[in-house]
């Protein structure tokens, strides 16, 4: 007999899957054998392995979890009649058996014994390949977030608590994005997050505080030195330590520099949005933080609606896009909110929490496409949406240029549109103003 395993979405969208490879990963990656593109769903969430005529399926340490007939599972047979869910995404499993005089029919002759054992050996193969880019591109990421952690570990011993921390928070975004991390794990178990890139460590770096060197109590400390510094240099400072935190080099072009001093000054000179917007992120910063942590997305994004909206819930463009995050209404029905352009009171759009929600799935697509390591760029493309960055990162010539100089490069060769190049600039300067309203004025 000949065994066909297929997976029956429980949706009522979506295509029935018949697993032919020996091994089948399933997954958001685009180099998954199974991709779902379901945030509920981890990069590389779980393996279906053939064994004999039987099916097996493993969990690889996913986020929300595999799970069979509603139990959570790491590693369990399946069979024929089950449910099978991977994060909120659900399959029926079944199972088809075809008679053996049948396959002895179509396989009958040498030469088409031969055919067949190649396919069996280019399936084979597929499935080692595919395999083999998953684990590419997650070691990369890993390498990448291994940089990180040593240029953290080494900021802190130069006693710039501040940027040693930045290293340490963009390490720990790019391993929980990638789901490097154990599942579960959490900056409040730093151990966890860390625990698996420790051991690459040189010997006397294994021993590092991370607790210690992320707490921010341990960078108030460090406060006394920053008091020193004229506005100018603190803007600089603060500049260096918010472009380490999405994985840029701290080594900033001075016209960016320029460009984010420009801003602030401007909320110095006309004071009055900024105060409105300070009152406002009284009552909103914390939700909007707590809601984008959910998804390991850096502080930076917290400041978006800042420059999208003034922080005004109910404001609409012109051209009809609202809310705090000014979203338009295809992109909102994109992202399941409720669009009621007649009633804006009913549109979610203007609702805090679905709101930020959504554009944090839109932050998460886009990383998920280009790679956590772009945070940057992504974070710049909310003002010109994903086409204007798949053009940006085209006009890059150098195919071998590291990621943490890819936005800088754009910045000084003047790649990017005007209000693109402002964008980021207008983002940071809110920030700096915000997390320290009595240096420039402001009553906290």
């Amino acid at each position: 007999t000949v065994t066909r395993w297929r997976l029956r979405p429980r949706a009522a969208s979506g295509a029935e899957v018949v697993l032919r490879a020996a091994v089948t990963t399933v997954g958001r990656d685009p180099g998954a054998g199974l991709v779902l593109d379901d945030e509920s769903v981890s990069r590389i969430h779980a393996r279906l392995d053939r064994e004999g005529e039987g099916l097996v399926v493993v969990d690889l340490k996913s986020r929300n979890g595999t799970k069979l007939n509603g139990e959570s599972v790491l590693r369990a047979p399946v069979r024929a009649g089950d449910l099978l869910r991977f994060g909120d995404v659900e399959f029926r499993v079944a199972r088809r058996v075809a008679p053996a005089w049948r396959r002895i029919g179509l396989l009958a002759g040498a030469a088409v014994l031969v055919v067949v054992a190649i396919v069996v050996a280019l399936r084979v193969s597929d499935a080692l390949n595919e395999r083999a880019t998953v684990a590419h591109e997650q070691e990369a990421v890993r390498a990448r977030a291994l940089e990180a952690v040593r240029a953290g570990i080494a900021a802190s011993r130069e006693g710039d608590a501040e940027l040693a921390r930045a290293h340490l928070l963009y390490a720990s975004d790019l391993l929980l994005l990638s789901d490097l991390a154990p599942r579960g794990a959490s900056l409040r178990e730093v151990g966890l997050v860390f625990g698996g890139i420790v051991k690459d460590l040189p010997a006397d770096e294994r021993e590092f505080d991370f607790a210690r060197a992320l707490d921010p109590a341990t960078v108030e400390a460090s406060q006394a030195r920053l008091a020193t510094l004229t506005n100018r240099e603190y803007v600089e400072h603060q500049i260096r330590r918010y472009s380490v935190e999405l994985g840029q080099d701290p080594d900033v072009p001075p016209a960016f520099v320029d460009q984010v001093w420009g801003f602030v000054e401007d909320y110095q000179k006309y004071p009055g949005q900024m105060t409105t917007m300070l009152r406002r992120a009284a009552v909103l910063r914390p939700r909007i933080r707590a809601l984008l942590a959910q998804r390991h997305l850096p502080e930076a994004f917290d400041y978006v609606p800042w420059v999208e909206s003034e922080l005004d819930s109910m404001q609409k463009s012109p051209v009809g896009a609202l809310g705090l995050w000014q979203l338009m209404p295809e992109t909102a029905r994109q992202y399941r909110l409720r669009v009621d352009e007649a009633d804006p009171a009913r549109d979610e759009r203007t609702n805090v929490a679905p709101s930020t929600a959504a554009a944090a799935d839109y932050f998460a697509t886009m990383l998920r496409d280009q790679g956590p390591e772009y945070f940057m760029l992504v974070l710049a493309s909310y003002n010109r949406g994903h086409n204007a960055l798949a053009r940006a990162k085209q006009k890059i010539t150098d195919p071998m240029l590291r990621s943490t100089h890819k936005y800088w490069y754009l910045v000084e060769n003047q790649l990017l549109p005007e209000e693109t190049r402002n964008y980021v600039p207008k983002i940071f300067a809110a920030r700096v103003v915000a997390e320290a309203p009595e240096r420039f004025g402001f009553a906290p």
